[in-house]
């Protein structure tokens, strides 16, 4: 049964779209744009640019882990400490 799935699915990969799947496609996006939802990459938004380099900038610093941030985060409430220990001391 799964050969036979897969056999299917490389079939109906190569076979093109007809027009009636196209036309229910452009139906639900359209519908979908009527809705006033926010699918896909809007062509007006002059923030296209800032918003890729923001992707860019969270999964990279995503890709360094829990442990980095728990460290991190350590570090500088450690430093604060300090830095509250210096004045009430003063």
């Amino acid at each position: 049964m799964a050969e036979n799935l897969a056999l299917q699915g490389e079939i109906a990969a190569d076979r093109p779209l007809d027009s009636l799947q196209i036309s229910i496609n452009q139906q639900t996006m359209t519908l979908l744009e009527n809705q006033g939802l926010p699918v896909g990459w809007s062509k007006e938004s002059p923030m296209t640019t800032l918003k890729f380099l923001g992707m860019l900038i969270t999964a990279f610093a995503v890709s360094f882990g829990a442990p980095f941030w728990y460290e991190l985060l350590q570090k500088i409430v450690g430093f604060k400490k300090s830095i509250k220990n210096n004045e009430d001391s003063n």
